[in-house]
């Protein structure tokens, strides 16, 4: 069950999920057909009037190819360079993909 809104988390998970669904182009309907979570819930947690319960968090994070984490504002995840890498990467196909991983074991073995 969702909880009132009210805190910096709340709002900063609200936030999250909002620019996440946007990057993807999807609109909340989409976003609830692909998580589970009623259009009516998504639209009031991106309010900031309720904070999602931890269950529906994790639908979320998964529907929108991301972490819990990332959006709840892990600090691991606060680099900007990071945040970075992990964005293209989530929104990438395969063979983008495979190319990346490609420079990756290339910039492994110069710090072997």
């Amino acid at each position: 069950m969702p909880r009132r809104a009210g805190s910096d988390l709340t709002r900063t998970v609200s936030e999250r999920i909002r620019t996440r669904r946007a990057a993807l182009g999807w609109t909340q309907e989409q976003l609830a057909e692909a998580s589970g979570v009623q259009a009516t819930t998504i639209s009031r947690i991106e309010r900031g009037k309720i904070a999602p319960s931890l269950g529906a968090l994790q639908e979320l994070a998964t529907a929108l190819r991301t972490s819990m984490g990332d959006l709840v504002g892990d600090p691991v995840s606060e680099d900007a360079d990071e945040s970075r890498v992990l964005e293209a990467w989530r929104g990438t196909d395969r063979e983008v993909r495979s190319a990346f991983l490609e420079l990756l074991a290339a910039v492994e073995k110069t710090r072997r």
